[in-house]
């Protein structure tokens, strides 16, 4: 436990950590169930041998406010088809130990599935991260030799019953090749038979209840859908045809991920939307069949750089700047009909930093989902695996570094994102 590392918050070394790693530091609970949405029946849980005794460090100590001088650790790794991809250091003072003689007997399981037994009140602490350099004796016990190679880890005080257990996570260096070779496309590419000189990853979103995923074709979506957002943003709501603009596939976001400040903008904004997941492609599409076509629903949120997009309209310029940038579509897991059924009506809401944003119902919306289907379709080939943003209501507005979005919709996941 010596050398004691300098644990900080996400916003204080968000600039310096890789984005595809962000959205694991971030993520909100325990790693098990999103290394097994990641890699499916491949991922293995191991345990390194037994509980081992370990003196407590001072600075330990007092983190954990306990007076213990020796603890216990569980060393696990979660790996994927062999290769090691996050190793997890479990910390058990001996107070607690006293108190939960159980966690002696964990065995193989998971520690998150196991305290979602217990009855005892758990309360988690803020999450906490530092830069692991090779050599520090927490990358040692990760049995990580990468040379000079610095890695990232977090941690996580949980208090059970008040009695605390510390969680320290090493994210190893293979995770970021394993994640990028499932989000590959490995179909076989449909427009020639030439071999392609490099690989490209299909952006996918989260599909509730299955560790499957939906790939993203394309990204559409509606402009003044809402008669009040229509006023506040200067224009006529009456019943005109729907206004259509895109983001590229890639600017999805998962639920719980960060989103870095974009650049070239001091006014960014929030639209919280409902997003129709396509599921099966079609043009020309009647209003009365738009639904069979629709494989899901979310919840979304249409990042603006509201500056531009006013400098676009007075200018008569198209908004691509204004909306579709990097990781400009955060978005939860889509949750398929099948489970739910349609939405037609229900709230709709965005709070920042607690305070009421946005709150309507999706029965305000100008254009159904089914309209807007129908009338997509008569302007591109629509196919499976797009999404469509079908509008904002009224009560956008600024965002700044370090704010923390939650944002919902009846019946849908809550989506939750931090601007860093």
């Amino acid at each position: 436990m010596a050398n004691p590392l300098h644990w900080s918050s996400l916003t204080a070394v968000s600039a310096r950590v890789p984005h595809d790693l962000l959205s694991w530091l971030a993520e909100p609970g325990m790693l098990t169930a999103r290394v097994r949405a990641l890699c499916g029946p491949a991922m293995e849980f191991r345990r390194l041998g037994g509980l081992r005794e370990s003196a407590l460090s001072t600075p330990l100590r007092e983190r954990l406010q306990v007076d213990d001088e020796t603890c216990l650790l569980r060393n696990v790794e979660f790996c994927a088809s062999g290769e090691r991809i996050v190793f997890a250091q479990t910390v058990l003072p001996a107070s607690t130990l006293g108190h939960y003689p159980w966690l002696h007997e964990l065995g193989d399981s998971p520690l998150g599935e196991a305290l979602r037994q217990v009855d005892a009140p758990l309360e988690r602490e803020p999450l906490e991260y530092a830069e692991l350099p090779a050599g520090h004796p927490l990358a040692e016990a990760a049995r990580v030799v990468t040379g000079d190679t610095s890695m990232w880890a977090r941690r996580a005080v949980y208090r059970l019953g008040g009695l605390p257990i510390l969680v320290q996570e090493v994210f190893l260096p293979e995770l970021l090749r394993v994640q990028a070779s499932a989000r590959s496309h490995t179909e076989e590419h449909t427009m020639t038979t030439d071999p392609l000189p490099f690989a490209v990853p299909r952006p996918t979103v989260a599909i509730s209840g299955t560790a499957a995923r939906f790939p993203v074709h394309r990204i559409y979506c509606v402009g003044r859908n809402y008669a009040a957002h229509a006023r506040e943003m200067g224009s006529d709501p009456t019943r005109e045809p729907p206004c259509f603009f895109t983001k590229p596939a890639d600017a999805v976001v998962a639920n719980g991920s960060p989103v870095r400040y974009p650049p070239r903008t001091s006014n960014l904004h929030h639209e919280v939307e409902l997003v129709v997941a396509i599921g099966k492609g079609g043009k020309q599409i009647p209003v009365a069949e738009a639904l069979e076509h629709v494989f899901g629903y979310a919840v979304g949120n249409d990042l603006t750089r509201r500056d531009l997009q006013t400098q676009a309209k007075d200018h008569g310029l198209p908004w691509d700047v204004a909306k579709a940038f990097d990781h400009s579509a955060p978005i939860t897991a889509i949750r398929p009909v099948t489970d739910g059924g349609h939405l037609t009506s229900g709230r709709i809401w965005l709070e920042v930093n607690g305070q009421s944003r946005q709150d309507a119902n999706l029965s305000e919306l100008i254009w159904s989902v089914p309209e807007i289907v129908a009338e997509l379709a008569t302007l591109f080939e629509l196919q499976a695996g797009d999404l469509i943003f079908t509008g904002t209501p009224a009560g956008v507005g600024a965002l700044q570094r370090g704010d923390s979005i939650v944002a919902g919709i009846d019946g849908l996941d809550t989506l939750r994102t931090t601007i860093v």
